[in-house]
């Protein structure tokens, strides 16, 4: 069911679907490399990178842990431009949280948004 107010109604021609999951337009400005154990916001992004970029689980494989919701990519193009997609999402995200995490002081993380690191989604360390 399409969301109300949305603006990305009546585009279901015009985007691209795989596995149920549309590739809509980010703003994006990554890339990089990285170690572990951070200690500034520096480190953080060059760690945030090197998670981002990591192998990760599509929708179709075994260990998918929401495969009720999505299905597999139906062809191997579709599959890698999914990867792809993803990937970009995934290094967006960390060049978008880091300013929060290190809003304070760019030495030390926040407390606030470091506890968050304990909790557990569907049995998933965030």
């Amino acid at each position: 069911m399409p969301v109300y107010h949305s603006s990305f109604n009546g585009l279901e021609g015009e985007t691209q679907v795989v596995s149920g999951i549309p590739f809509l337009p980010l703003k994006t400005k990554t890339r990089g490399p990285a170690p572990i154990a951070t200690s500034s916001s520096t480190e953080s992004q060059k760690s945030l990178y090197s998670l981002s970029v990591q192998n990760f689980i599509l929708p179709g494989d075994k260990s998918f842990p929401l495969a009720a919701m999505y299905l597999g990519p139906p062809t191997k193009t579709e599959a890698d431009n999914l990867r792809l997609y993803l990937l970009q999402f995934r290094q967006e995200i960390a060049m978008r949280l880091l300013p929060h995490v290190y809003a304070e002081n760019s030495n030390s993380p926040s407390k606030w948004w470091l506890s968050f690191q304990k909790r557990h989604f569907m049995n998933k360390s965030l």
